[in-house]
């Protein structure tokens, strides 16, 4: 039962935050004290130590049933149990808030590191777009302080092995003009995008790159001297390749010769779209660098008047004169007559595609291979050597080579072996290219 209201203390204020347990510790205790003084039975007030039948207590009680007043020792001993506990409670109270506070500031800290990460990728990202700005505008001005510049682009497949044609017809003209330095910069590129408009395995394609590569060195380019890169690794070649073609009209694309001969080799589910704008990859692939040399052999001719052609009509419809018409780069008048025919049909030009090996000479033959797939090259039983495309092919393409690889012209070797007889000048022939090797 508890006190009479009018017996109670009057309640003190709370402690800082609001500290329960040790209000109610004083209030015990008080009450505990004021439980000596003796009850009297007959007032009507309940006394806290009246006895009861139904209920039983931890006090001693009297042998008259009275309950005995408890002793000071027992009250403090219970003040104090009251007070361990509080204080236990609040150390752990203590120490569940110190370990929630942990948490927060580890969480706080991650945040604060993940929203430092984001500032820093945010400010590289704007340091690399003002790079980008500041090479673009340093291009602009390196294309206008060195207008008159000469520069000179072009390339070759990686079809397969080079041979002795894509020697004698582009890679022999690139060193000479690396040797003569008479150019402000020179660009020869490893055409791998051209490679695939027509169908190729694509296990090989990076073998034939590195191949390639490989033998162009070994035959002369220098990267000091030259630049020689893989024309997919420049993703603007695509790129201006296709604004190219928004302005450059079909029909043009349908009149060129390559594209004619080699859609009616194939069926025509196998022409592909790639195989007609082939042009215009090649146009990107000059004007991209703003060439104005562009060495080509006879049968690239035709494309290159179209990358001229593309030029003009792309500066006129947008009132700039941004791409340079390239100029065809040839050193010596006779030049259209150098270019190698397969040595099985002398009216088809050498090609890596070519099924038979012994239509053409690889710049990886050895000696004996060479002079046997010479010995075995198509010519004819007319009497004497003259050079004749029409009527006599095949000794007309001997000629061209013997001309490509010592530098003579056609006239001087008439005249020095005209009355040799073809199986002799077959090993003129071979002894020549086997030295140049």
């Amino acid at each position: 039962m508890l006190p009479h209201p009018s017996s109670m203390h009057t309640l003190p204020p709370l402690a800082e935050d609001g500290d329960l347990l040790a209000f109610m510790d004083d209030t015990i205790f008080a009450a505990a004290s004021k439980a000596h003084t003796p009850c009297n039975l007959s007032s009507s007030t309940p006394c806290l130590l009246s006895p009861r039948s139904n209920h039983t207590t931890d006090h001693d009680t009297s042998d008259d049933g009275m309950m005995s007043v408890p002793p000071l020792e027992k009250c403090e001993r219970r003040k104090q149990q009251i007070r361990d506990a509080s204080r236990r409670c609040r150390i752990k109270q203590r120490t569940e808030v110190m370990t929630l506070r942990a948490r927060v500031a580890e969480l706080e800290a991650r945040v604060a590191a993940g929203e430092k990460l984001q500032r820093d990728h945010e400010m590289r990202q704007r340091q690399v777009e003002l790079l980008e700005r500041e090479i673009a505008g340093l291009r602009v001005e390196l294309y206008k302080t060195k207008a008159a510049t000469k520069v000179v682009f072009s390339g070759i497949q990686p079809t397969g092995v080079p041979h002795l044609g894509n020697y004698c017809g582009a890679v022999s003209k690139w060193v000479t003009l690396q040797q003569q330095q008479t150019t402000d910069v020179s660009l020869y590129s490893i055409v791998d995008l051209h490679a695939i408009t027509l169908p190729y395995d694509p296990s090989m394609l990076q073998a034939n790159i590195h191949g390639l590569l490989a033998s162009l060195l070994g035959c002369g380019l220098d990267p000091k001297k030259s630049i020689l890169f893989k024309q997919s690794d420049i993703v603007q070649h695509s790129e201006l390749a296709w604004l190219l073609s928004c302005v450059t009209p079909l029909s043009w694309m349908q009149r060129m010769t390559q594209f004619k001969q080699k859609s009616q080799q194939k069926d025509s589910n196998a022409v592909s779209l790639g195989l007609l704008s082939y042009p215009a990859l090649m146009a990107a692939d000059v004007l991209l660098y703003k060439a104005t040399h562009v060495p080509v052999g006879e049968d690239q001719q035709q494309h290159l008047e179209l990358a001229r052609m593309i030029a003009t009509t792309f500066n006129d419809r947008f009132q700039t004169n941004l791409f340079p018409k390239p100029i065809p780069q040839r050193d010596d008048p006779d030049d259209a007559l150098v270019r190698i025919m397969s040595l099985r049909d002398p009216t088809q030009k050498m090609s890596k595609s070519d099924i038979s090996t012994q239509s053409r000479i690889d710049l990886t033959d050895s000696p004996d291979v060479i002079v046997k797939k010479i010995r075995k090259a198509q010519t004819d039983a007319i009497p004497g050597i003259s050079y004749d495309k029409a009527g006599r092919p095949g000794v007309s393409n001997l000629m061209s080579i013997l001309s490509a690889v010592t530098g003579h012209s056609v006239d001087d070797i008439q005249g020095q072996y005209g009355s040799h007889q073809t199986g002799k000048f077959k090993q003129v022939v071979a002894d020549a290219v086997v030295a140049k090797s």
